[in-house]
């Protein structure tokens, strides 16, 4: 009987399981170290999409964890980037980004939480394990455009992050128990 060998192989970031040495396994090295050896810019940078997914979870105004759909019964969990915006951090500095990233997170369960949605344009985010995609709802409506309309985010271009601390002009309505968002809604 020979082990079970489970490797991940760094190259697609896809865990293998062979239950015995062989062929498969080599070719499978093989195949790997080929796309390694080659140069960065020969490597696949974007997938356009769309690719079908499934919101598992809603982690902060800008950060979604999908069930995407790769290939017929294969399905793959990951941790998903709105592209093109930044919305405040539930863990920020001041009370004023703690707040509005609860009404981010909010307006996006509403939007797409434990909904199907399309991902587009997706590419390797910065750090391991997550992408950075365009979401489009059951509408056909991008969520960062949503979320930029509602004032609940804005746009994102690389670079250093600017504070929400520092707030241009005070928030509509200082003493009103509704969100942002729902103000914006209730003016249409």
């Amino acid at each position: 009987m020979y082990p079970m060998i489970r490797t991940t192989l760094p190259c697609r970031e896809i865990k293998l399981i062979f239950f015995r040495p062989g062929p498969g396994f080599a070719l499978a090295l093989f195949l790997c170290s080929y796309e390694l050896l080659q140069p960065v810019s020969a490597r696949p940078q974007a997938l356009a999409g769309p690719v079908p997914a499934f919101v598992e979870r809603v982690v902060d105004g800008d950060t979604l964890v999908v069930r995407a759909r790769i290939w017929l019964g294969q399905e793959l969990r990951v941790m998903v980037r709105i592209g093109g915006i930044d919305a405040p951090e539930l863990k920020g500095r001041c009370r004023r980004e703690r707040l509005l990233a609860v009404s981010a997170r909010q307006f996006v369960k509403r939007r797409v939480g434990q909904r199907r949605i399309l991902l587009t344009a997706i590419r390797q985010g910065k750090y391991a394990g997550r992408v950075i995609a365009n979401v489009v709802d059951k509408d056909g409506s991008r969520l960062a455009d949503s979320l930029l309309e509602a004032r609940l985010a804005r746009p994102y271009r690389q670079g250093r992050r600017k504070s929400w601390c520092k707030a241009r002009r005070p928030p509509a309505h200082k003493e009103s128990t509704t969100l942002p968002y729902q103000e914006t809604f209730a003016s249409r």
